[in-house]
């Protein structure tokens, strides 16, 4: 399962989608115009890790068109990537999940906890994770 998201340090989670694969420039760049939607068409900067697709000339073309500003991280630093802070909350809380699910107290599916955890970040959790990544 691969999960993409896009926070903001003044309003926590603006969007985020879920594949049973990972992504590829398709389904990445249909994140971004659904980003793009969502934040009701106001400009964005979007920081990225230097994984492949982003860097497409397909997802650049995309970005321009949609006015997003595409900000790669310095390589092989996840610490200075706020996101990077706010998938570890996500994945803690998954795992709570998941083992509520498999001890039989909840009746989530796999999908279903992903969304859950990712809906439960607080948008201050958020805002933390992202001012701590521009220190």
């Amino acid at each position: 399962m691969a999960v993409v998201a896009g926070v903001s340090a003044a309003e926590g989670l603006i969007h985020f989608t879920t594949r049973p694969k990972s992504f590829n420039s398709e389904s990445f760049g249909q994140f971004l115009t659904e980003l793009h939607e969502k934040s009701k068409s106001r400009p964005l900067i979007v920081l990225l890790d230097n994984c492949k697709i982003h860097k497409t000339n397909q997802i650049r073309n995309l970005a321009e068109t949609l006015g997003i500003i595409l900000v790669f991280n310095v390589p092989y630093h996840p610490e200075l990537n706020g996101i990077e802070l706010v998938w570890s909350i996500a994945k803690r809380r998954f795992k709570t999940l998941q083992l509520q699910r498999m001890l039989g107290k909840m009746e989530d599916d796999f999908t279903q906890c992903i969304e859950t955890a990712m809906r439960e970040i607080t948008n201050e959790e958020i805002a933390a994770c992202c001012k701590n990544g521009l220190k």
